[in-house]
């Protein structure tokens, strides 16, 4: 389970350095070793900048499209960080869950094809990243702060469980299927 943590926060990481890379702030702000706050101004201050790192921190954990340990890069169209946390589960990399058997107890009559694969538990992943991307914000007496930071954490699991994104990762393409 920590690997896929781990692993999911350094793809938010690897992605908050795409999206920001011809910025004057491109996510230097964050040991790229142990992946902490070099400084916690920025993350105070409510900017733009925290909002994105607290949406792709949660996107990154929840989700991830493969399974090696090289961080992925997203395409400027795609959504910040897939569910690294869903995905150990579907390749049975996680002895805490498995598939999500929710596709295989649609009546056949509605289904249009015969579904015999192991879908993504994306609820799991998204538990996974409320529990640990979510803590450093519980229990701050539901300050301005904590709530915007949960916002933009809960935005960043919305968003990329919605979207369809098509991944880059050197010149190989990997979509969300593979």
């Amino acid at each position: 389970m920590m690997d896929s943590v781990r692993y999911g926060a350094q793809n938010a990481y690897a992605e908050c350095q795409y999206q920001f890379n011809k910025r004057r702030w491109n996510c230097t702000l964050i040991d790229p070793i142990t992946l902490e706050l070099i400084s916690d101004v920025m993350m105070r201050d409510g900017t733009r900048e925290s909002a994105f790192v607290h949406a792709v921190s949660a996107a990154g954990v929840a989700y991830r499209c493969a399974t090696s340990e090289q961080p992925l890069l997203f395409t400027s169209s795609s959504t910040p960080g897939m569910f690294r946390v869903t995905r150990d589960c579907a390749r049975g990399l996680n002895e805490r869950c498995g598939c999500d058997q929710s596709m295989l107890t649609l009546d056949p009559q509605v289904r249009s094809y015969d579904y015999q694969g192991c879908s993504d538990n994306v609820q799991y992943g998204i538990a996974i990243s409320r529990e640990f991307v979510d803590a450093a914000e519980r229990g701050k007496n539901a300050s301005s702060r904590a709530i915007l930071n949960l916002h933009n954490n809960r935005a960043g699991r919305q968003v990329s469980h919605l979207s369809q994104p098509s991944w880059r990762k050197r010149s190989v393409i990997c979509s969300e299927d593979k």
